[in-house]
């Protein structure tokens, strides 16, 4: 574990017991600091990870509602307002090309700790492959 000096504020390991750049000697008092903001520093990173899963999953949500909304949508657009069948398939074909695109390319569906797939786990609170929380 490495410790910030707290005389030169150099960056060393803790293990040493004192500053190899200014020979500070390490007290009980700065190991304890040192332990406290690593520990802030952990829960920070956690609370991080689960606020990045949760603006995937909400990023996943709207993509998912902006389709079915261009899906439900090209069918009267292709049919009454173009008349033409061929447009509407067309229109259809191409709404689910880019949806596929889109989940293909971004990464809404990986567990933020071990970057595996949830696949249809997305919405669930824990991953299937390392039990982490994700909510």
């Amino acid at each position: 574990m490495f410790i910030n000096c707290p005389n030169c504020k150099e960056v060393f390991r803790k293990e040493t017991g004192k500053c190899p750049f200014c020979k500070y000697a390490l007290t009980a008092a700065d190991l304890l600091n040192a332990e406290k903001e690593d520990e802030e520093h952990k829960v920070r990173f956690e609370e991080d990870k689960i606020e990045e899963h949760r603006r995937r999953n909400k990023k996943y949500a709207i993509s998912t509602i902006l389709f079915i909304i261009c899906f439900v949508g090209s069918i009267p657009v292709g049919l009454v307002l173009l008349d033409s069948e061929i447009i509407t398939v067309v229109l259809v074909v191409l709404t689910f090309a880019i949806y596929i695109g889109y989940v293909m390319l971004s990464k809404c569906m990986d567990c933020p700790y071990c970057g595996k797939s949830l696949g249809r786990e997305t919405f669930n609170d824990y991953c299937p492959h390392c039990g982490s929380r994700l909510r």
